[in-house]
């Protein structure tokens, strides 16, 4: 069986099958076994599980054992294609190889002050994606493949497009977001002419996943978090204050309760420092900044009402004012100063604190 050959072939095949940092640790793995398969002279056709997994421990003698699992993984997979293109039919000697016990470290979720911090310096575009990871709790893989086309402005609603349960075809999974995340989108897609993939390789979603929010976190002064702490952080503060299991089950799209319960107990002690965030209160400080921030025409996010009837507090507040100021026939440079004055407060009262001004009635 020529190794060479083989791998050649898996290669094409994950480029073709996976996503390209999928295909990617497929590529890495093979390579690493090729070059211990050369050095070390062994005969792949009669290889045996004791004699894999020495080759194996040559392949990846300078890897941590959750990488060394994880090329472990790749290689019991690309011997189970071997089988399956009739390849060889030898048992796999990858899957009987023991997997290294790691030390699970839990994922930090930031509290909500440190994510409008980074979120007031953010770009527009960067706001928005940052908005979508939090409402759609969207991966960056599924923001990746996002187009334009998901969006139901009708129905409020996101199409999200995933891969699970091994599947290789994409699951179209409907969302429920809220009506003002809908019109952004929307607006945005329309402005940029992006009619494929919406976010259009945009760094956030495209960089490594420990550096894609470093720069602004750095420039905000925060402990650093990923795109991937944003997308269950609604969850995790549920968690913290022992939220509705069924409320935690919708935003994470768990199928099953079981493996919502599951995660609730995994994250249950990683989850405690964000008992005093407030996600409804920090979406709130988010949006009224995003939007004062674009300069836009306000009233346009505020057409469509929830189907309770209610708008946030400030919201209310903010659009009253300038539906005043429109009438007053106030000019653009007013506007431009007043949005401004807003901006100011608004960053410094939701980055100082996680509980709202008084709300009027």
């Amino acid at each position: 069986m020529n190794l060479k050959k083989i791998s050649t072939l898996y290669v094409a095949f994950s480029k073709k099958e996976f996503t390209q940092r999928v295909a990617e640790d497929k590529r890495r793995a093979v390579n690493r076994l090729y070059s211990a398969y050369a050095s070390e002279g062994q005969n792949l056709k009669t290889l045996q599980p004791l004699e894999c997994e020495k080759l194996l421990a040559v392949a990846c003698a300078d890897l941590n054992p959750t990488t060394y699992n994880n090329v472990r993984k790749n290689l019991s997979a690309m011997w189970d294609w071997c089988a399956s293109m009739k390849l060889t039919s030898a048992p796999n000697p990858f899957a009987a190889i023991p997997r290294k016990k790691t030390t699970r470290i839990h994922s930090y979720a930031p509290p909500s002050n440190d994510v409008f911090k980074v979120f007031s310096i953010a770009t527009e575009e960067e706001q928005l994606i940052m908005l979508f990871s939090m409402l759609a709790n969207s991966s960056k893989a599924e923001m990746r493949r996002f187009r334009f086309a998901d969006i139901d402005h009708k129905r409020s609603k996101v199409g999200i497009r995933t891969l699970k349960n091994g599947e290789h075809n994409e699951i179209v999974e409907q969302v429920d977001v809220p009506a003002f995340l809908v019109k952004l989108l929307k607006d945005y897609g329309i402005t940029s002419k992006h009619y494929n993939e919406l976010f259009n390789g945009h760094p956030l979603i495209t960089e490594d996943r420990n550096k894609s929010l470093n720069r602004l976190c750095n420039a905000a002064k925060v402990k650093p978090f990923t795109i991937e702490a944003l997308r269950t952080l609604k969850a995790r503060i549920a968690i913290s204050k022992d939220g509705c299991l069924l409320a935690i089950q919708k935003h994470l799209r768990h199928a099953n309760l079981k493996t919502t319960k599951s995660y609730v107990r995994d994250k249950q002690e990683a989850s405690t420092h964000l008992r005093n965030s407030d996600f409804d209160f920090l979406i709130e400080g988010c949006l009224l900044t995003h939007i004062l921030g674009s300069g836009k025409n306000m009233d346009v996010y505020f057409t469509a009402k929830n189907q309770n009837g209610d708008t946030p507090s400030y919201l209310m507040i903010l659009c009253d004012s300038l539906f005043y100021l429109i009438e007053k026939q106030t000019s653009e440079k007013q506007h431009a100063a007043i949005r401004q004055q807003l901006l100011q407060f608004i960053v410094a009262k939701f980055a100082t604190s996680c509980i709202p001004i008084k709300k009027l009635n």
